[in-house]
């Protein structure tokens, strides 16, 4: 596996400058149908996590006294001080974007030949010092969670620290977040902790620190690329009341029309269910209210529910004889259950929900319909129609052939 300082030199010359939270629609139920292939491979695959090697420079002990983050003896003399002030000043003179990346990636190769304790010294120099440049590039995730493009210089330097030293990256985390002043730096101080956070010990100071985030009104008002990729940490602290966050989040963006703000906010919660559905059962059995949720999303999230699990069952004909539908809603609701599409893409911490096959999805269609056909007969309140419209589907589905 390449490391991450090979990884981050090979993002800082990429050219491809995608929108940030761009990803790629798969539709694994309609699409692995029509394909011979057993389904895509999966990260989640992987023997070995990324973020399993950042591990090596972490305090171990509470009776380690940690080496101060910056000191005096911790200047910017060194050839890579030179060199991180030489790009400063060509970045506050760059014309164009693609001018920036050749900046930065002649830096990337001064950093990547320097003795990693130094150039972790001069990195944290150059941030204790509060200088700044923009690079006139967007705020985009690559691969393994390390950024393809950022937006200062900064937060380039924040990226490629917990390679040179994730103990000093951890605690250089915490001063960013203890005063905060920039959406993105905080979304990768957040990135730092979680790939810290190996063995659950930081988890209660990350989960804390998201709800920060979250509770920063100026920043909900006018969120920028990196706060909604931040988004993706929820899923590493997942937990009823992390998920009845969420759902505030996305209710705000509904109130105050703030699309991406709601985007965000609704394929985390989504990306939640998919992974544990007694996510939705929590919210709901502590907050009834949760249910008068925006139609659509409420329908799409309602459509992981495995019936084939007796509390998951229940609640889905709480939500079909319950609640109160517009046509919209059934109509889509009977077109998505049970819901097998995915989401893939490059995000700060998490990586992609492992995907069934096409057996597997057959035979958890087959199991679907065996539950639906006995819902019918216990459950006479739910609505006929959608029903039938959903098991004339899966009937086509796991038919001989298809």
């Amino acid at each position: 596996m390449r490391s991450r300082r090979t990884i981050y030199l090979l993002c800082l010359g990429a050219l491809l400058i995608a929108g940030a939270l761009s990803f790629r629609f798969i539709r694994n139920q309609q699409v692995a149908r029509t394909n011979d292939s057993p389904g895509r491979p999966t990260e989640s695959a992987q023997t070995t996590r990324p973020r399993q090697n950042r591990s090596a420079a972490r305090r171990d002990s509470e009776n380690q006294t940690p080496e101060p983050l910056h000191d005096p003896a911790r200047t910017l003399d060194s050839p890579t001080g030179k060199q991180i002030l030489a790009c400063l000043r060509d970045l506050r003179t760059s014309r164009s974007p693609v001018e920036s990346l050749a900046i930065l990636k002649q830096l990337g190769k001064a950093i990547e030949t320097a003795p990693e304790s130094e150039a972790a010294s001069a990195v944290l120099s150059f941030l204790a010092s509060g200088e700044d440049a923009p690079t006139q590039l967007p705020f985009v995730v690559g691969s393994e969670g390390m950024m393809q493009s950022v937006p200062t210089f900064r937060i380039a330097l924040l990226n490629i620290l917990p390679a040179l030293d994730p103990t000093a990256a951890l605690e250089s985390a915490r001063q960013i977040m203890d005063r905060p002043k920039s959406q993105d730096e905080f979304a990768i101080a957040l990135r730092n902790m979680a790939w810290n956070d190996l063995d659950g010990d930081l988890h209660a100071e990350l989960r804390a620190r998201f709800s920060q985030m979250l509770n920063t009104k100026a920043w909900l008002a006018s969120p920028s690329p990196g706060f909604l990729e931040a988004f993706d940490v929820s899923l590493e602290i997942a937990a009823p009341p992390v998920f009845q966050e969420m759902t505030e989040i996305a209710r705000q963006g509904i109130e105050n029309t703030t699309p991406a703000l709601t985007q965000a906010a609704f394929i985390a919660l989504d990306r939640m269910v998919l992974r544990d559905p007694s996510l939705l059962e929590n919210t709901i059995d502590r907050n009834a209210a949760w249910m008068d949720f925006a139609p659509r999303p409420r329908a799409s999230l309602m459509s992981r529910l495995d019936i084939t699990r007796p509390a998951q069952r229940q609640l889905f004909v709480q939500y079909l004889a319950g609640v109160s539908h517009g046509p919209d809603e059934l109509e889509y609701f009977a077109e998505v259950f049970p819901n097998g599409n995915y989401l893939s893409g490059h995000r700060l911490v998490s990586v992609d929900e492992a995907t069934p096959n096409i057996a597997q999805r057959k035979e958890m269609d087959r199991l679907i319909l065996s539950e639906l056909e006995n819902l019918m007969i216990s459950a006479p309140d739910l609505p006929e129609p959608t029903i039938n419209r959903i098991r004339e589907r899966l009937r086509g589905f796991v038919a001989d052939g298809q």
